[in-house]
């Protein structure tokens, strides 16, 4: 054979190798590839009472493809199994995993195994991940508690979280631990607040649900929260997501306009003009939404919404909530009259305006320029100067987040004045203070 042709035989031969290597490796990269780390391991609690289970959880990373694996979770230097977890992991993507374990106080050598992983982990150097915990006997200064909510895909809703401090804490804040393929937002300025012993304060994250599969009728999610200020560690929590489908508002209204059109449009018309007509009207006309549009799914999400915004803004009005949650005038109406009714809120006439307000707060008797609260938070520093935040919050029946945001504020507005007296903080009536009357 030619010289020439062997060097070209073996020149086709060298590229065809070469394409083959090539490919292999852009296969591999699609291979999935789990990871565990010392920092992705949390404890939910770390001073349980006597015979309590905690819950150990560990975020199990993907950068392959989709792929299933079993997370053992083993105790001390001879890997005593304390439990398991079979996960499914998608493509790029986080999955949490967790077990729940009793143990008593004292150090522990935990370690977080990702095993049996079908298809193959294509690499297996970062699969295990060690930590140690200390279990102490004693009350945690700052307590969290979570819940349950339900939210439609797509769609954005404000939830409270309750924070409980056993001992007076500043620059108390929410940490997000773990929230997966959610949309969380920590809604400032509820961070960095003071929290008295015994004292319940408030924080809001706004959630925004991502789309669902079409062939599920809801699917879950976790969200793990902690609270921290320099010095504590608060229990880890989880929040427990619903997402349900979609539903689309114009077939319970095109129904029930069709139903009452001959005897309520002249109605409306006459009345409809004010936001207080249009309140009073609604609510009379939509309980039929009940029944036509399931309300069962759209109760825990709109009415989370509207509650959690009234929460953090008491004294709103009417048609200011509505745009500013972006809610039909028919859903509003109807959901606002079932939590007044059901006595979560209540709401107070002020001229042309219907004002709402949490069910434990004390109502204003009329209104100015100012909102409400801060109309409030005036009156009580003016009737008892050097009042300390606890104090206000207490007297008005609201949490002591809320005072904070607002007495913020009315200091930056020259109208109260805040005195460091001891280890607290006072705050007075400013000299120039304009007159606010609440009669």
């Amino acid at each position: 054979m030619p010289l020439c042709s062997t060097k070209k035989a073996f020149a086709i031969f060298f590229l065809f190798f070469l394409v083959l290597l090539l490919l292999s490796n852009v296969h591999s990269f699609d291979d999935p590839d789990l990871s565990v780390f010392e920092d992705d391991i949390y404890f939910s609690k770390l001073n349980p009472v006597t015979e309590e289970e905690i819950t150990i959880y560990a975020q199990i990373h993907n950068t392959g493809s989709q792929t299933t694996a079993v997370v053992r979770f083993y105790e001390g230097y001879e890997k005593n199994l304390i439990g398991e977890d079979k996960i499914v992991v998608y493509e790029k993507s986080t999955t949490l995993a967790s077990v729940n374990w009793q143990p008593n106080y004292g150090a522990y050598n935990i370690l977080v195994s990702i095993e049996d992983v079908k298809p193959a982990d294509a690499n297996l150097g970062n699969n295990e991940a060690k930590t140690t915990a200390v279990f102490y006997i004693g009350t945690s200064a700052l307590e969290l508690e979570t819940g349950y909510a339900t939210i439609e895909e797509e769609i954005e809703r404000i939830i409270p979280i309750s924070v409980k401090a056993n001992q007076n804490l500043d620059n108390v804040n929410l940490d997000i631990i773990y929230q997966g393929d959610l949309n969380l937002t920590l809604m400032l300025p509820s961070q960095n607040i003071s929290i008295r012993a015994g004292e319940i304060a408030k924080f809001y994250i706004k959630i925004k649900a991502p789309k669902i599969n079409n062939n599920e009728n809801r699917e879950s999610r976790t969200v793990l929260l902690q609270a921290s200020n320099n010095e504590f560690l608060s229990n880890i929590a989880e929040l427990e997501i619903s997402i349900h489908p979609s539903v689309e508002e114009s077939n319970w209204w095109n129904t029930t306009v069709a139903a009452c059109a001959c005897g309520t449009i002249g109605i409306f018309a006459a009345i409809g003009g004010t936001e207080i007509g249009k309140y009073k009207f609604l609510s009379f006309v939509l309980p039929l939404y009940t029944k036509l549009n399931k309300e069962e799914i759209l109760d825990h999400y709109t009415r989370g919404k509207i509650h959690g915004y009234i929460l953090a803004n008491p004294g709103d009005h009417y048609n200011s909530i509505k745009k500013a949650l972006d809610i039909s005038n028919g859903s509003f109406a109807y959901h606002l009259h079932v939590l007044e009714r059901e006595g979560v809120i209540k709401s107070k006439r002020d001229g042309i305006y219907r004002r709402f307000y949490p069910s434990e707060m004390r109502l204003p008797s009329n209104a100015n320029h100012l909102k409400e609260i801060q109309k409030l938070i005036i009156e009580r520093i003016k009737e008892s100067p050097g009042m300390s935040q606890t104090d206000i919050a207490s007297s008005l029946g609201v949490a002591s987040s809320t005072i904070h945001y607002h007495i913020q504020d009315l200091i930056s507005a020259d109208l109260v004045e805040a005195k460091r007296m001891g280890r607290s903080v006072r705050y007075f009536p400013n000299d120039g203070i304009i007159e606010v009357s609440c009669l």
